[in-house]
């Protein structure tokens, strides 16, 4: 393990595309790497970021990135030459998406805080609410990972989701009692693990 100082405070997320390319975003911009991770080159300075809010960052393959934060979701699919602001249907009003992931360079995924899934079909320039997730309130830690088109989870405050017709429909795999849950990450369908606020970290097969 090595580390490398990016010059920039409030880190946010992280995401690779491949075993040497990803992408880190902060308040500073995005920053890139093509040899994975050894060094870092500032990519975009992303001006529009609210520091207040979680930033979410998705990667594909090695020039196609998604970015998160608020109500809105940039991307480039031009190797970071250029960014487009993406089209988010506002249905609720100050909607925070909290989380994007990209399962191909069409199919795209976000959430938001309170629950909220959306859908994009076209690599991001427009995104169709699907549906809100229940038992879920403003301002809980979420976090998505998908495997296809239709299979993921999510996770919403103490709770783990799961998803097997994109996103139409959710049930509960994992509730927990005072902790939250903060990130997922999954091998496969079956093979998972869980980051806490309680700082334990959860398995789950």
């Amino acid at each position: 393990m090595r580390s490398q100082s990016l010059g920039a405070t409030l880190l946010n997320d992280v995401s690779f595309g491949d075993n040497n390319n990803g992408i880190c975003s902060s308040v500073g911009g995005l920053y890139r790497t093509s040899n994975a991770g050894t060094s870092w080159t500032n990519v975009a300075s992303l001006s529009f970021l609210k520091t207040n809010l979680q930033v979410s960052t998705s990667m594909f393959g090695t020039g196609n990135a998604w970015v998160a934060n608020g109500n809105k979701v940039f991307h480039t699919n031009d190797n970071f030459a250029t960014f487009k602001l993406d089209s988010v249907p506002p249905v609720t009003v100050d909607v925070a998406l909290s989380s994007i992931f990209a399962v191909s360079e069409s199919t795209v995924y976000a959430s938001s805080y309170s629950g909220y899934f959306f859908k994009s079909i076209n690599g991001g320039n427009t995104f169709s609410f699907v549906k809100k997730v229940d038992n879920v309130g403003a301002g809980n830690i979420t976090d998505l990972y998908f495997f296809d088109a239709n299979n993921g989870y999510m996770s919403n405050s103490a709770r783990l989701y799961k998803t097997t017709d994109g996103g139409l429909n959710w049930s509960v795999v994992v509730a927990l009692g005072q902790a939250d849950i903060v990130e997922i990450c999954f091998t496969d369908a079956s093979h998972g693990w869980a980051i806490c606020t309680d700082g334990k970290i959860l398995k789950f097969n």
